[in-house]
C-alpha cells in the first residue's frame, strides 16, 4: 500500500528532525527520522494494527512508535495525518488540525 504524507504530517517531521538534531546529535536525529518513516511502510502492510478512533467522528487510526502517536487513515493508500510526541495533548492537537 502506497503512503502519503500530509503537509502536516511533514510538518511534524521538521519538527522532530530539529528537536532530535539539537538534543541528540545528527546521527541519532537521521537514525530516528529513518526508523520513523520505516514505520509508516510498516503500517501500510498491516494498517489494522492501530487502534480505530471511533469518538472522535474522524476516520482516523492511531499507531503509537518510539514515543510519537501516528495518526493515520487507510483506504487506498496510507495517509500519515500528524505525528505528535505522546506525551503532548494530541487529542487537543488533532481536533484543532481537523477544523482548521
Amino acid at each position: 500500500m502506497k503512503v502519503v504524507i500530509s503537509p502536516k504530517a511533514e510538518e511534524d517531521l521538521v519538527d522532530i528532525l530539529v528537536y532530535s538534531l539539537e538534543n541528540f546529535g545528527e546521527q541519532k536525529a537521521l537514525e530516528y527520522l529513518k526508523s520513523l518513516k520505516e514505520s509508516f511502510q510498516n503500517l501500510s502492510q498491516n494498517p489494522e494494527i492501530g487502534r480505530k478512533l471511533d469518538y472522535l467522528d474522524l476516520n482516523y487510526s492511531v499507531f503509537f512508535y518510539n514515543g510519537q502517536a501516528v495518526f493515520y487513515n487507510f483506504e487506498k493508500s496510507l495517509e500519515v495525518i500528524r505525528i505528535i510526541h505522546e506525551s503532548k495533548d494530541y487529542m487537543a492537537i488533532l481536533k484543532n488540525t481537523n477544523s482548521a
